[in-house]
């Protein structure tokens, strides 16, 4: 039966917390609403598409037409069925569901509590049949991609039947006897892969339950339909519409005659389509789309796209990011400041990135001209937007050694997998080097945008940037990383002035500073071994060499520095803190004497790269720390270490490392629940019965340590405040209970007003009231209060441990003026003017945004699930295919205050996750072609309580620093312009024709050389509104409401 908005509203909330806009959260209910209807209202109505602009909520939409449909059938044990591109959208939708159905269902099927292994998601890594007893059945796409493969040898087919009967369908007897006809078919032979697939698909679809609602994220992969051979989707795209019953397969189906009647045609009721860009040119994309999902729906007879674009009122919802400000109403685009003259700063005067008649200039213009020579012989007179490696950096492969490894994240086979200049900056790189044997003069593009990036850092605002080159995000994380060590900590934040000065006297703190230096010292070896194998002695002595034989020499170079017997290191860093000609060529001949008296033949390569790294790490991870062995968190310290971030490695040995097993065996950064309640004067319970429990605290050991014994205490409160019943007290009449401070065990175990507990208590006790109002909004309880008490000491203990606390706590606990470490390490935080402040500012926060936090990155995470949030942070981070990273980790570290600041990523992070809450400056440092590929890079941080979104929203004003900073760094006298130019015409035409998506556009990926464009001449970003042409108003189903008052 069709639902009103309030029916829904007894079933849903989608706005608990009042945490986004009400107009937002209306609008979402709405088109929950009208498209709930329309898919009950007939059975033909099996399929609607959710097109809404980036950020504006698709996934709880989804999510919410899902739970009411699990209503209108009354089925509780119907099983729902996502498809997302990546596994990192796997992880976002389980996070996504567990929320949903805690906080934004109202009604309830069942006992959650009791049923709750029903509401946990399985993630399906390959395809499999849907029949297990959970509600919620997430796939990736490559799960129909690598469905079958058999080698062209005589066993692979054999093996691969035997693993299908026995693992996967040694219960079906029918399946079993398909199989057994398809083998004597010959469909396990390598030729017939295809076949094997397509056919193994069918089978998967039997042993299915039927599918309730099924969800296609980001629906707009599926393009090119089923069926067509020519892209490498289409085995992906094949698999998929047989698996869903959504496309018949005669071959199969003549092959197999008594398949069709067990086959579910489809295997899903109803379908829910998501995404910003459901059609690229053709709207024939979105026909395509469904003929994967469902046999029949609404295009099924559609021929043209203009009889698809009568239908679109009839099955589509698009709407648009609006904010109301001032009674005036904008949408997105004009809520953006998007940089169009090639500037990186951040300012409403923009400073155009220029080439100066230097040194620097003149290289960069001789590699510039030598590439549009190069172009124009190999191309013509134009080239693909996005593909020359100079516009990006001069890190490139010169030796070509890295064959393995790809120079762009590539998702089509028909994308350009090379840059069309690399060869020229290969061969102009390496003749630079050979004739001048000097490092490479800076790039004037990347050295501007370093410098840009680094002064944002240095004011801890964050910043996105996205590139096309794999090697660009590597150059970009090692310099931007090394930059902010050097600058931003060793040079401000550790050169302590008055009244700080006391703290840099330490001989701790000037050992950290000294083993700093020499790390900096040798990261300048590579450049240093390539100038000395250039020079004439050496290349005399090398000229036989194979390249191999080099790569020898080489690490035999290195292998020096861990020498004991070598004085070579010391020799190295002497010249490197005093440069010189004639310092370089006495270290030359020194090295060239050692090694003639060498024989250099079998160098291990890891034995020379730990030997490096122990060089002035002093081997010390083995350093026994007196206890250890029985505190699970200090046997983890080093494990998980980012290599990159020195004042993170830095405590992974020697007195890094004893000082951080140390902060696990005080209990400096824990809550004290005793101090904390009774600061907060708020509940009554029986005291007497509390005290009996203190009394009885036993513990196995005989012999407990300091931070056991608090913990022990902690826990014996927690366990009765849990466990007994308490009174808000709200009658200012009414006396709270207090918690004795005193132990009453045989230990004597006090509470202890810990560092953190006192910063809580004293100076951030206005954010520590928000916190509370917060969390008494969801509810009042004490036993609420406890578990939101237990996440938010979790996520305060690990900044401390392993984030932006860190250092300064060392240096605390380092300083010998006296101070206590609590009065030190509040000294350097407390002061606006404190070397640290920025993390008082950062606890802050945390206190003030606690409701966004949990919902985008904590909710229902486990004690070792958020410990592992905070494992190797750093200020900058980079993500691409070839970095084995987590990308889920890295994008939840990016949605919290603090480390990193800098995120740097390929276009692996252009889908599926929200990199919003804290940024909102998107930096284009390598374009796309594609307009709707630049979209969903910005649609990162332009989401629904984005940064910018609540600064608009609680300012009521449409300033410029509180709109999302868009750029596209460009060199202005350069071929870059003609780039630029041809991206922001396509950008305006996307714009333009957004909501018009009937519209045919075809967008041109090509730049041409000889046109001449001039920087004044650019295309401005539109500012006019932009009015949405299918928004849920227009969409009119069974049931006739009032509209949403907004």
């Amino acid at each position: 039966m069709p639902k009103t908005i309030q029916q829904i509203q007894e079933i849903l909330d989608l706005n608990p917390n009042n945490a986004i806009s009400p107009a937002i959260s209306n609008r979402q209910l709405e088109v929950i609403r009208k498209s709930y209807n329309y898919l009950i209202k007939s059975a033909k109505n099996n399929i609607i598409y959710i097109a809404d602009e980036v950020g504006l909520g698709k996934t709880y939409i989804a999510m919410g037409i899902m739970a009411l449909l699990r209503h209108h059938y009354n089925n509780p044990l119907e099983k729902d069925m996502i498809v997302v591109p990546k596994a990192n959208l796997q992880d976002k939708w389980e996070s996504a569901i567990g929320v949903f159905y805690q906080y934004n269902l109202l009604k309830k099927f069942d006992d959650q509590e009791q049923n709750k292994e029903r509401y946990n998601p399985i993630k399906y890594h390959n395809i499999q049949g849907i029949n297990a007893d959970s509600l919620f059945h997430i796939f990736r796409m490559s799960s129909f991609s690598n469905i079958a493969f058999v080698a062209d040898d005589g066993d692979s087919g054999n093996t691969f039947y035997r693993k299908l009967i026995d693992e996967y369908f040694h219960k079906d007897e029918f399946i079993k006897e398909i199989l057994e006809q398809a083998n004597k078919k010959h469909y396990f032979k390598h030729k017939n892969n295809r076949k094997l697939g397509h056919l193994l698909a069918y089978l998967f679809n039997i042993k299915s339950s039927k599918i309730g609602c099924l969800v296609i994220d980001e629906a707009h992969n599926y393009k090119y339909g089923p069926g067509n051979e020519d892209w490498f989707s289409s085995i992906r795209n094949n698999v998929t519409s047989r698996f869903l019953g959504a496309y018949r397969d005669q071959q199969i189906l003549e092959d197999f005659p008594t398949l069709e009647s067990k086959i579910k045609f489809p295997l899903a009721n109803k379908i829910v389509c998501l995404s910003a860009t459901p059609k690229d040119r053709c709207l024939n994309e979105i026909k395509n789309q469904f003929d994967c999902f469902v046999d029949k729906h609404i295009l099924s007879g559609c021929q043209s796209p203009e009889e698809i674009k009568t239908r679109l009122p009839k099955f589509l919802i698009r709407g648009n990011m609006e904010y109301q400000l001032d009674a005036e109403t904008y949408s997105r685009n004009q809520s953006r400041h998007e940089h169009r003259s090639g500037n990186v700063n951040k300012s409403i005067t923009p400073e155009k990135l220029e080439i100066k008649d230097d040194f620097e200039g003149t290289f960069w213009q001789l590699l510039q001209y030598q590439s549009l020579k190069h172009l124009k012989l190999k191309n013509g007179v134009s080239f693909e937007m996005g593909m020359l490696a100079g516009f990006e950096s001069y890190k490139v492969d010169t030796d070509k050694k890295l064959a393995s490894i790809k120079e762009y994240d590539v998702e089509h086979k028909k994308d350009n997998q090379e840059s069309q200049d690399i060869n020229v900056v290969r061969s102009i790189i390496d003749s630079y080097k050979r004739t001048f044997k000097l490092s490479l003069p800076p790039h004037p593009k990347q050295s501007k945008f370093e410098a840009e990036i680094l002064s944002q850092m240095h004011r801890q605002e964050k910043s996105l940037t996205f590139v096309r080159r794999i090697m660009t995000v590597n150059d970009l994380e090692k310099r931007l990383l090394h930059l902010y060590e050097k600058e931003v900590v060793v040079e401000n934040q550790l050169r302590f002035k008055r009244p700080y000065t006391a703290f840099g006297e330490s001989d701790k703190i000037k050992s950290m500073l000294d083993d700093w230096s020499q790390k900096d010292h040798l990261r300048k070896l590579p450049v240093f071994i390539d100038e000395l194998l250039n020079c004439k002695a050496w290349k005399k002595t090398l000229k036989r060499m194979s390249e191999e034989e080099l790569d020898k020499v080489r690490e035999f170079i290195k292998s020096l520095l861990g020498n004991e017997s070598s004085d070579f290191k010391s020799r190295f860093i002497a010249f490197q803190s005093k440069p010189s000609k004639i310092a370089k060529q006495r270290l030359f001949g020194y090295l060239l004497e050692i090694f003639q008296s060498k024989q250099v033949k079998n160098v291990n390569i890891k034995h020379v790269n730990d030997s490096i790294n122990g060089s002035f790490a002093n081997k010390a991870l083995g350093t026994e720390i007196e206890g250890s062995e029985d505190d699970e968190d200090v046997d983890d310290l080093d494990k998980n270490q980012f290599d990159g971030y020195f004042f993170n490695t830095y405590f992974s040995y020697g007195n890094g490392f004893r000082f951080k097993a140390k902060m696990y065996r005080e209990n400096w950064f824990e809550i004290d629940i005793s101090y904390l309640l009774n600061y907060l004067k708020l509940f009554q319970f029986d005291q007497f019965k509390l005290v009996e429990d203190l009394k009885n605290i036993k513990l196995k050991t005989k012999k407990p340590k300091k931070n056991q014994l608090f913990a022990e205490r902690q826990n014996t409160i927690r366990d009765y405040l849990l466990q007994n019943e308490s009174t808000l007290i709200k009658n200012t009449e009414l006396k709270h209970t207090e918690i004795p401070i005193e132990g009453f065990d045989e230990f004597n175990i006090e509470a202890e007003n810990t560092f953190l507990t006192q910063l809580l208590i004293k100076d951030c006790h206005a954010e520590l009231n928000n916190w509370l109002t917060k969390v008494f909004h969801i509810d009042n309880s004490l036993v609420n209060l406890i578990h939101q008490l237990e996440y938010l000491s979790n996520i305060l203990r690990n900044i401390f441990r392993n984030g932006s606390g860190l250092l300064p706590s060392f240096v605390a606990e380092c300083n010998e003026n006296g101070e206590s470490f609590e009065q030190s390490l509040l000294m350097l935080i407390k002061d606006e003017n404190a070397p640290f402040h920025h993390v008082l500012e950062e606890v802050k926060c945390i206190l003030n945004d606690f409701d966004i936090l949990m919902n985008t990155n904590f909710n229902k995470k486990t004690k070792k699930e958020i410990d592992n949030m905070f494992r190797s942070l750093s200020p900058v981070i980079a993500v691409s295919g070839q970095i084995k990273r987590d990308r889920s980790l890295v994008a939840a570290q990016f949605r919290m205050p603090g480390f990193p600041y800098a995120l740097i990523s390929t276009d692996i992070l252009r889908e599926g996750e929200d990199l919003h809450t804290y940024c909102q400056n998107v930096y284009h440092y390598g374009i796309a072609w594609n307009p709707s590929d630049m979209e969903q890079r910005t649609g990162r941080i332009d989401r629904i309580n984005s940064l910018s979104f609540r600064n608009l929203n609680r300012h009521k004003k449409l300033d410029f620093d509180h709109k999302i900073q868009v750029f596209y760094p460009y060199l202005s006298q350069s071929i870059e312009v003609n780039q630029v130019n041809k991206l922001l015409k396509n950008i305006n035409q996307f714009t333009e024709t957004f909501n018009d998506i009937g519209s045919n556009v075809v967008y041109d990926r090509e730049v041409k050389i000889e046109e001449e464009v001039k920087t004044d001449g650019l295309p401005a970003a539109i500012q006019n509104k932009i009015n949405p042409l299918y928004d849920v108003w227009s969409f009119r189903d069974e049931v006739e409401v009032e509209k949403v008052e907004l």
